[in-house]
């Protein structure tokens, strides 16, 4: 505990010490520079990697369905385990293509607080529901049935033994429903590639001007990605971490992690920490920064490392039984303390060093 007062004075002193400082503001071609790397960078190859990686998965499951075996179902399991960090590098890209269509919760439909897509899913393998078979159907259908929490839940959630036990009956359906969902997330995947492009959003995203729909100006784009780095901080403690730990051991909800099923909910978490600094570093959002204000990015790396080693020692504990030990609950709430102070980071301490204006993110309802 000592260690953790340390390492939140530390941060304080940071911040406080260099409040009231007057930084002088980017260039008109400083801000067009850092959204062009943004995009070409880092964009466009997540969203593209993303559906590569989607890809794989699809046909490790053909496979899989082709001679179901134990063995071969860890394979998938490791395969999903990509997949999810792969999702979580543009997890966080929640404006443009990802707001329209559907598109995120076609990708991921949570949180998912009724358990809708649960009960959904559930139905369609109890009854084997030839709709839900069929691609095009499952497209225009309910975004529950659609995504990475209802793949997860058909191969591994209740019952998921029957894929290789009962191949030719119930655990037939799930294989064909599973080849189903991993099909409708690739053509997903490859829609947003494909409204990311230059013929698409990336247009609208890289040449700002006074005929542009939604930026003006090269800095609105880069207040964009700040804003989005703030968003997923916010995202990965209000609904990845908060509602399983809970506010006490008694309250708290383990079995409301996102991904647990598959075993990849510290997957997700170390994604969402990973590609926030990899934004940071491809997009050079340093370049910014007057020599005085470097302290902030000293201040971001030291907020990710340690919510790194928090999150290390949550997965050595295990998570199901971190969020009711002692020692466990404590890592919970140093990992929330960092990601906070990173988000604070970029939405105050950063936006103010590089003359970046802030609105409210998706997760307040904008």
């Amino acid at each position: 505990m000592m260690a953790y007062w340390k390492s939140f004075a530390l941060a304080l002193s940071m911040v406080v010490g260099n409040q009231g400082v007057a930084f002088a503001a980017p260039a008109a071609e400083d801000y067009q520079r850092v959204a062009g790397k943004a995009y070409a960078n880092y964009i466009l190859p997540s969203f593209e990697g993303l559906e590569g990686v989607a890809r794989q998965v699809e046909a490790r499951i053909g496979d899989f369905c082709a001679k179901p075996s134990q063995a071969e179902h860890e394979s998938v399991r490791k395969d999903f385990g990509r997949l999810i960090y792969r999702w979580g590098s543009v997890e966080f890209l929640r404006f443009g293509p990802m707001q329209s269509n559907n598109r995120f919760e076609r990708l991921l439909f949570w949180p998912d607080r009724k358990g809708t897509a649960l009960k959904k899913v559930r139905r369609a393998i109890v009854n084997q529901d030839p709709v839900r078979l069929d691609a095009e159907k499952l497209a225009k259908g309910s975004v529950a049935y659609q995504g990475l929490n209802a793949l997860e839940y058909v191969l591994f959630g209740s019952g998921f033994e029957d894929l290789w036990v009962k191949a030719d009956g119930i655990g037939g359906y799930r294989c064909q429903l599973a080849k189903a969902i991993a099909g409708n997330i690739v053509a997903t995947s490859a829609d947003l590639v494909q409204a990311w492009s230059m013929e698409g959003f990336g247009e609208i995203f890289t040449q700002p001007g006074k005929d542009n729909p939604l930026y003006r100006e090269s800095k609105e784009v880069v207040a964009e990605l700040v804003k989005a780095l703030g968003t997923n901080g916010q995202y990965f403690t209000d609904v990845k971490l908060l509602p399983v730990v809970g506010k006490s051991a008694k309250k708290a909800r383990p079995k409301k992690a996102m991904f647990r099923r598959s075993g990849a909910s510290i997957i997700s978490m170390t994604s969402s920490l990973d590609h926030a600094k990899r934004l940071i570093k491809e997009a050079d959002f340093a370049s910014l920064l007057d020599e005085e204000a470097w302290w902030i990015f000293n201040s971001t790396d030291f907020e990710l490392k340690n919510a790194h080693k928090a999150l290390d020692a949550i997965e050595k504990i295990g998570m199901s039984k971190a969020v009711r030990d002692e020692d466990g609950r404590k890592q919970f709430q140093y990992l929330e303390t960092t990601v906070r102070g990173f988000g604070d980071l970029m939405i105050a301490d950063y936006a103010a060093a590089s003359g970046l204006v802030i609105g409210f993110n998706s997760l307040d309802g904008d």
